[in-house]
């Protein structure tokens, strides 16, 4: 009986273990493909060229990189950056290519 006891406690903790992985993994490339997605319509609109340094390399190592966890790609930076910046950066970059799509909508509007 404790052998069995055991046996589901651990393959319990696996189980869950593994459905935790299996979500962040999700998770990071949902957030990786929505990054990937801004950065490609502000380069499409030539926006990236008129962004701050910071945000241009954070845009241009994400397509470098586009695998990486966000960890991994702000050790990537010369020197490495906070994961917490990359993050903050990559919403940045996420923000104007919405709020360019956004007026363009509303300049197509008023025409």
């Amino acid at each position: 009986l404790m052998n069995e006891k055991v046996y589901k406690s651990i393959r319990n903790q696996t189980n869950r273990r593994t459905n935790c992985d299996t979500a962040n993994l999700g998770k990071t490339a949902q957030a990786n493909a929505s990054a990937l997605k801004a950065i490609r319509y502000l380069e499409s609109e030539g926006a990236l060229d008129t962004l701050p340094p910071a945000l241009r390399e954070a845009a241009e190592k994400r397509m470098a990189y586009p695998d990486y966890t966000l960890a991994q790609l702000a050790e990537a930076f010369s020197p490495a950056i906070s994961k917490s910046g990359l993050s903050h950066r990559i919403k940045k970059l996420e923000f104007i290519a919405h709020t360019l799509k956004r007026r363009k909508a509303e300049a197509a509007e008023h025409v």
